[in-house]
């Protein structure tokens, strides 16, 4: 836990289940994670009636980057469930919401070379097809990283 706070004061990055604790204690009580592995989403929340997808980038950019296939399978189970999509993503610099529900999709591209996973000690590589969200487009939350 001081990790976690020491983290979160610093503005250092933090990982998925760090910035899902952070969520859960601050603003989104009933989060749950899901527990399937295969699930398309990464955690969700009845009481606001959303799936999420979460992310956690180690360097911040004004343009944040979300996989085509990690886009089009939580909007899709969201509209299946009559949810609403939110891709929440943590830099150095702060947390971003965007209520995909309500965004335009973004343009795609292929990248290649891009991590096959987030797994440090596997090292391959693919290309991946993405798009970028300009953290104008979404809702800053909290002060975390903020300078």
């Amino acid at each position: 836990m001081i990790r976690y706070l020491y983290a979160l004061n610093a503005g250092l990055p933090m990982n998925e289940m760090q910035l899902f604790t952070y969520l859960k204690s601050r603003y989104i009580p009933d989060l749950l994670m899901t527990n399937n592995t295969y699930e398309t989403y990464d955690c969700s929340s009845e009481d606001l009636g959303v799936h999420i997808e979460l992310k956690c980038r180690e360097t911040h950019y004004d343009e944040l980057m979300i996989e085509r296939d990690k886009y089009h399978a939580v909007t899709q189970r969201a509209w299946v469930d009559g949810k609403t999509a939110l891709y929440i993503c943590s830099t150095p610099k702060g947390i971003w919401s965007f209520n995909l529900n309500k965004l335009t999709m973004p343009a795609w591209y292929y990248f290649d070379g891009l991590p096959a996973t987030t797994d440090f000690e596997n090292t391959d590589t693919i290309t991946k097809v993405v798009g970028f969200l300009h953290i104008g487009r979404g809702k800053r939350i909290g002060a975390y990283g903020a300078r």
